[in-house]
């Protein structure tokens, strides 16, 4: 008998070829011969449980293997199948479990909750020796969709006696009757219970795992495979993953399953482990770790329902791809000897150091230099050489239209200084550059460090009376400009002059070297800024008036000129949203309509056609990306649409009580409030489209979570759901019900409106959302999960990374670091979690204050941290990085060989708890490493 497969969204579902007549046997028990727990706990991921007298299935936290001995039913095809298994514990908490097969090699070992060698883990099939699936892999990679596998799901049946059971979906067992599948893996799917449901394991022998299958004979029948190609593929060929090749399989569906062997160069042959191996029904997929630059030929054999081989196919050789990137970088000339005699002014001293390099207000010292000396030892011999300064000159290296910063440092010789005047006078091909000068406001975390760039108009005092730095000796101040656009490549001069009352002005060469590259208007790789709410705040400022929304347009402007996006967020957990931030609605269900746009198109609408940013250096580029108001109470209320009779009021054991006792989330949003939610989305992108707002994305984001029902944080949560970074598989379900709505009659328009998904983890997503999730936002897993990343991008899902920009007391360079490490790894934008702080972060640092009000300074608007500079550094930094990819064909990881030698990153992630952003360290950088890697990409 031949079975065919089709995918669909939840995996695979019987086509029914080859059915006649057929008689079913009565049910037939089958016992289990292994089983294991595993957990994937962060302490316990190196844990085997093969001896263990139980199971534990708990969400994804711990769930169980289990393999049986199917000899019995190995000639028949399975028409039913039911797991029966025994609780052993007094929680009992299971209402839907997940089954899924596994496409990798395990075994049971002879551990009870301890880490054993050579044995089975979430981390390792065999630890210390096998990985699940090569390198950066875990059991997450063979399992629920990953690696060629299949997944379903079902509701227990209470037994008595503490046994229960579950429908088994037959593809399951019969993929390991045809030997496709090694054994099988069971979850708890309600893992929002937080219980720990103890099983019986196979130990115990009276209460052990077992199952009971009806079956059927199986029909003899040709299965062939036909229209097989295989075609190389450079652009997921790396040099972790090695060569890449596509596998096309445009042949009937007649197999169950394949063996694939390979021969490389003519050698001996070698097995496609499982995981790699597509499944008949796929008709396109990526076959990776493959030998680079081999001539290869591939064989494969097909299999039927009861695992019988058929006649091998050999595909035609094909010369696989080389994964070398080959194009050479000329680094930079090391810089000057450092002369400190030239550094000797009478009253005071100047240096010059990049913009993304610290230097103490008391000391002088550079952060990034000063081997723990910062703000302790004062400079003797003058600052050391950095990449733009050689103690007597600064040199610039820029491309045309670059947003370049660098910071002068102003130090005390003798006594303090008064009206300190710092005037930059740079010409580039005959134009006047206008350079805007800050002063920096430094912040004490520890030591001090410079912080806030506070407008500077005049002269200033050193030491700064309102900064308070006692001891201060320092002063620094940040001077930035643009190259022209049309400039052409060459050297060019200038200077800046700096005088002091009383003292004799001192004036420093600059040059500034452009070259032949162009810094683009239209942004290549996201900084997005993320706030909550308004920013009226400090101002005291409603956000109902004109008032408002100049300062939040000026706030806009500010995030625009560092070439980011400023995205707030305007509802909350409770389902409130500021003012216009969702247009007034009308009538209900079907009928339900905006009311009036005027306000809501009169507050955004500057945005998205660019005239807010009018003057600024990229003028009239609208912002790139903005949240839409569209979440689980809005446009359809919770409380009027979602029908679920709560009991439970106390947290978290109401969470619980959903989980256990509601229904689909379609059956209980009902139906007019479905209607709401596309009607209102449908009518946004009309309007859009409209108003041709064509250059900006459109984010259907879900951010609440059902910890805000907590009484402890409010209890006025409107979700039942983690909807940001999602736990469980109601959470996916629900964010698919949501997304599917939303998308449900947007046909193709120019309008760009998406669905995003912030996300912590991954690989717990199986195909939950496919085809509806456009943006991924994810957690520091990007790094981790490489193949997984992979994977989402060719379904052309774009990727973000998020985390939490750096600590006041940590370099800059950390910016730098994050970005480029985030491009490399496939990341098209980097996400600080929050950005916008308040006046209280001049005195009390916060990693989240990226723009700070300026009012304590008399500026009715913000004003940038140098952290926000440092960002923008490196958005340019990933320009030049795209630039030269593109100019040479070259991937991301190719690009990633490639600079390695000019800019190794090692790097930490740390967090605080799981629901904790993160923040990215790294150690060995210094400013050379990235002004060398600029000049090297420049070079092309």
């Amino acid at each position: 008998m031949v079975t065919a497969w089709k995918w669909t969204m939840g995996g695979i579902v019987a086509l029914g070829l080859g059915y006649g007549s057929r008689s079913t046997t009565q049910g037939i028990r089958v016992v289990c011969i292994a089983d294991t727990s595993i957990s994937s706990h962060e302490s316990e991921r190196n844990f085997n449980y093969g001896a263990a007298s139980r199971l534990r299935l708990k969400g994804i936290q711990t769930f169980a293997l289990l393999q049986f001995d199917l000899k019995p039913v190995a000639n028949l095809n399975v028409d039913r199948a039911v797991l029966h298994l025994r609780f052993a514990g007094s929680e009992k908490k299971l209402k839907t479990l997940g089954f899924s097969t596994i496409s990798a090699p395990w075994t049971e070992g002879s551990g009870t909750g301890d880490r054993q060698a050579g044995q089975t883990c979430f981390n390792a099939s065999k630890l210390g020796a096998e990985t699940w699936a090569g390198p950066w892999t875990d059991i997450t990679d063979v399992m629920y969709t990953a690696g060629h596998t299949v997944a379903a799901y079902s509701d227990i049946v209470d037994d008595g006696d503490g046994w229960f059971h579950a429908e088994v979906d037959p593809r399951i067992i019969q993929m390991q009757i045809a030997g496709l599948s090694y054994g099988m893996v069971v979850t708890d799917e309600k893992g929002q219970t937080m219980a720990n449901n103890d099983i019986y394991s196979r130990e115990q022998s009276n209460s052990a795992p077992y199952l009971t299958i009806n079956g059927s004979p199986p029909k003899t029948d040709n299965f062939q495979p036909t229209g097989i190609q295989v075609k190389p593929d450079p652009q997921n060929s790396g040099t972790q993953a090695g060569s890449s090749v596509t596998f096309i399989n445009s042949g009937p569906l007649s197999a169950y399953g394949f063996d694939i062997q390979f021969s490389s160069n003519g050698t001996v042959w070698k097995e496609l482990p499982r995981a790699n191996t597509p499944l008949p029904t796929e008709s396109k997929t990526l076959i990776t770790g493959l030998p680079a630059a081999s001539n290869l030929t591939f064989r494969v054999v097909p299999v039927n329902a009861i695992g019988t081989r058929g006649k091998a196919t050999n595909i035609g050789t094909i010369l696989t791809p080389t994964v070398v990137a080959t194009v050479p970088l000329t680094p930079r000339p090391a810089p000057a000897a450092f002369d400190p005699a030239l550094l000797k002014r009478s009253g005071f001293h100047v240096y010059a150091y990049p913009d993304t390099m610290k230097a103490s207000p008391i000391t002088g010292n550079l952060l990034e230099d000063s081997d723990g000396d910062y703000g302790r030892k004062p400079l003797v011999d003058g600052m050391p050489a950095n990449p733009i300064w050689d103690g007597k000159s600064i040199e610039i290296h820029a491309a045309r239209a670059e947003i370049f910063a660098f910071h002068l440092m102003v130090e005390i010789a003798n006594e303090p200084l008064k009206n300190v005047v710092v005037k930059p006078n740079i010409r580039i091909d005959g134009q006047q550059v206008i350079c805007d000068v800050f002063r920096d406001w430094s912040v004490k975390q520890g030591e001090w460090y410079p912080e806030a760039c506070v407008p500077l108009k005049g002269g200033f005092d050193i030491p700064w009376a309102e900064n308070r730095i006692q001891g201060q000796r320092n002063q620094s101040v940040l001077i930035e400009f643009q190259v022209p656009k049309g400039v052409p490549k060459g050297d060019y001069s200038g200077s800046v002059e700096i005088s002091a009352a009383g003292q004799m002005a001192v004036s420093i060469p600059i040059r500034v070297s452009v070259s032949d590259l162009a810094m683009p208007d239209n942004l290549g790789f996201e900084i997005s800024l993320n706030g909550y709410g308004t920013v009226g705040g400090t101002f005291g400022l409603d956000d109902r008036t004109a008032e408002y929304r100049q300062l939040e347009r000026d706030y806009h402007r500010l995030a625009h000129s560092h070439r980011s996006t400023l995205a707030l967020l305007g509802y909350s957990h409770s389902g409130t949203t500021t003012t216009d931030y969702a247009p007034a609605l009308a009538g209900s269900g079907e009928s339900m309509h905006v009311a009036d746009w005027s306000a809501w198109d009169r507050h955004f609408g500057s945005y998205f056609d660019g005239s807010a940013f009018k003057g600024l250096p990229r003028d009239g580029v609208p912002i790139t990306h903005f949240y839409l108001p569209f979440h689980e109470d809005w446009p359809a209320s919770m409380s009027k649409r979602y029908h679920y009779n709560q009991m439970e009021r106390s947290y978290p054991a109401m969470i619980s009580e959903h989980a256990m006792s509601s229904g689909p989330i379609e059956k209980l949003f009902d139906g007019d409030g479905q209607l709401e939610f596309k009607t209102i989305s449908q009518e946004f992108r009309k309007h859009f489209q409209e108003q041709k707002w064509t250059n900006t994305t459109f984010q259907f984001y879900q951010n609440d979570k059902n910890f805000y029902k907590d009484p402890k944080t409010g209890g006025r949560g409107t979700s039942w759901w983690l909807l940001d970074e999602p736990n469980y598989r109601d959470d996916w379900l629900a964010l698919a019900f949501f997304a599917r709505l939303f998308q449900e009659g947007n046909n193709a328009t120019p309008v760009k409106m998406v669905h995003r998904e912030d996300i912590s983890r991954p690989q717990w997503q199986r195909d939950y959302l496919t085809g509806l999730v456009q943006l991924m936002v994810v957690s520091n897993e990007i790094y981790n999960k490489p193949a997984l990343m992979n994977h989402y991008r060719r379904q052309g899902i774009t990727l973000w990374n998020y985390g939490s920009a750096n600590e006041v007391k940590e370099t800059n360079l950390t910016a730098e670091g994050w970005a480029i490490r985030a491009w490399l790894a496939g990341a098209d934008g980097v996400v600080p979690w929050n950005s916008i702080g308040g006046d209280e972060n001049y005195t009390k640092p916060e990693a989240t204050a990226l723009l700070l009000p300026g009012k304590r300074f008399g500026i009715n608007g913000p004003v940038a941290s140098l952290r926000l500079k440092a960002l923008r550094r490196a958005q340019q930094d990933v320009e030049y990085l795209s630039a030269y990819a593109a100019k040479h064909n070259l991937t991301r990881e190719q690009m990633a060989s490639l600079i390695s030698k000019i800019l190794p990153m090692t790097v930490e992630f740390k967090q605080q708890n799981d629901l904790d952003a993160g923040q990215y360290h790294f150690s060995s950088l210094n400013a050379y490493m990235f002004a060398e890697l600029r000049d090297a990409l420049s070079q092309r």
